[in-house]
């Protein structure tokens, strides 16, 4: 029996009544399990025995996904409501005296990242204020950017960020002390063929690394690679479901 496609992954924290962290826009998943085999030979040619000295399952995931919750558990942070929103390129023309703009979201302004002189086509300096042509000071409680009376006309465009309350999730990881780490179960599945499915199921599942890409004309994807320990309540590691 064939398996195409892929099906679902989701990873069950430990702990009563555990919500389950699903990996969405699944790309790929791959699982594989090496055996350190130990080769006895004597004087002759061939093998004349063998001796396991060790597994490791090893594995990959490739999502388009990016849910607070699995990024936290996969990175052991915690994942609190409301993000930093970018906004890049917001235009603008300088007004007459005060010289000042007020972008878009000034009131939530986190971060300023920078205004870009569109008519002279160079990057403006920020100082603590406007001392001259080029340069602006900027007020990150109110998001009131100031000019230099020498600007005025001159169009402008901001990159900046805001908090946003409602939007997304951000998650805060600090510097702790070394200790055990906490594994999941994870269970992938392929898509049903029939009455079954192409499936694994690991007990006490870790991930070491975590990728985060950004690229041009592609989307935005997530990796990440995890490894298979025994069960923190049984001597399981894993189990591999097939469909025939």
């Amino acid at each position: 029996m064939h398996s195409f496609s892929t099906g679902f992954l989701a990873a069950i924290p430990a702990g009563t009544n555990p919500t389950p962290i699903p990996f969405a826009i699944l790309q790929d998943v791959s699982i594989d399990i090496t055996r350190d085999l130990k080769k006895l030979r004597g004087q002759n040619k061939h093998v004349i025995a063998v001796g396991e000295a060790g597994v490791d399952v090893t594995g990959k995931v490739g999502n388009a996904s990016f849910f607070g919750s699995a990024m936290a558990m996969m990175l052991g942070g915690s994942a609190v409501a409301g993000s930093e929103v970018p906004n890049i390129g917001e235009t603008a023309t300088i007004p007459a005296t005060p010289y000042i703009v007020t972008v878009a979201n000034g009131a939530t302004m986190k971060k300023n990242y920078g205004v870009l002189d569109l008519t002279t086509g160079k990057m403006m300096t920020r100082g603590a204020t406007a001392t001259g042509t080029g340069v602006y000071s900027v007020n990150e409680v109110t998001g009131a950017y100031t000019f230099a009376s020498a600007d005025q006309g001159h169009k402008v465009s901001f990159v900046y960020t805001n908090t946003a309350a409602a939007i997304g999730t951000t998650t805060a990881v600090v510097n702790s002390v070394m200790s055990l780490a906490t594994g999941v179960q994870l269970a992938a599945f392929g898509p049903k063929v029939g009455t079954a499915a192409l499936g694994f199921i690991g007990y006490n599942v870790h991930f070491p690394k975590l990728g985060l890409s950004m690229k041009v004309e592609d989307f935005a994807s997530q990796s990440a690679d995890f490894f298979c320990a025994q069960s923190a309540t049984s001597d399981a590691v894993f189990d591999l479901i097939s469909p025939e």
